[in-house]
């Protein structure tokens, strides 16, 4: 991870040094995210991972060599998470001869700071360009939210006697969740002339999420969808 790290540093020296000899375009984006954790399991088949939707802001910095490749950075803050929902049935217990039923949702969200690094290929196109590209990301934790709607054979379980599922929150570096993330992502835009632009963009993350020394072979690692506007100049 460390070295992971000290790359993109290297990354971000050399794109300042280069800015001295190329021309440099500064610009934002912001949209939606949709997210989501690939590798999960539940040991079962009850539960059923699917995506949250958030959002995601930023201000990029592209050096351009050419008029067809650039390398794009920045700094951007990114929601990702997840939604889980669940319905457990066990049926006609031995021991007490009762049906039980424990169903509900749960949704978790993890907010990074994120510098990505992508390289960029421009085609003009009509009234603008299309601009492909890719790279990967170096994110840290800063945030964490979660939610519940659980139920206990039809009652609310936060209406049970001594029941707070606020008591015991979500933080990073607490019960193996890890600030640290990074990935790769891919992306497509289209650029108008004017400087707006339509991006779209894929988010797989590398790093497990969760550190669970107790549980080694749990490994979460975040993915996202997103699709928003941006602006250079």
């Amino acid at each position: 991870m460390k070295k992971l790290f000290l790359l993109f540093l290297l990354t971000g020296a050399v794109m300042t040094a280069s800015a001295q000899y190329y021309p440099v375009k500064f610009g934002f984006k912001a949209g939606g995210t949709y997210a989501t954790f690939s590798g999960y399991s539940d040991g079962g088949s009850e539960a059923q991972m699917k995506y949250r939707p958030s959002f995601f802001a930023g201000a990029t910095v592209e050096l351009l060599f050419s008029e067809s490749f650039s390398l794009e950075s920045g700094l951007s803050y990114v929601s990702k998470g997840a939604k889980t929902t669940f319905d457990i049935s066990m049926d006609e217990l031995e021991e007490i001869d009762v049906d039980l039923n424990f169903a509900g949702s749960a949704t978790i969200g993890l907010d990074y700071l994120e510098i990505p690094v992508n390289a960029l290929f421009t085609m003009p196109s009509g009234d603008g360009s299309i601009v492909l590209g890719g790279g990967g990301y170096f994110g840290y934790g800063i945030r964490t939210s979660s939610s519940f709607d659980l139920k206990f054979n039809g009652e609310d379980i936060e209406d049970l006697e001594g029941v707070d599922l606020d008591d015991d929150p979500l933080r990073f570096g607490e019960e193996g969740l890890s600030r640290i993330d990074y990935g790769v992502n891919v992306n497509a835009a289209y650029r108008f002339y004017s400087g707006l632009s339509i991006n779209a963009g894929y988010n797989l993350g590398l790093k497990s999420v969760i550190n669970d020394p107790d549980d080694p072979d749990t490994k979460v690692k975040n993915r996202h969808f997103s699709l928003g506007l941006g602006f250079s100049f």
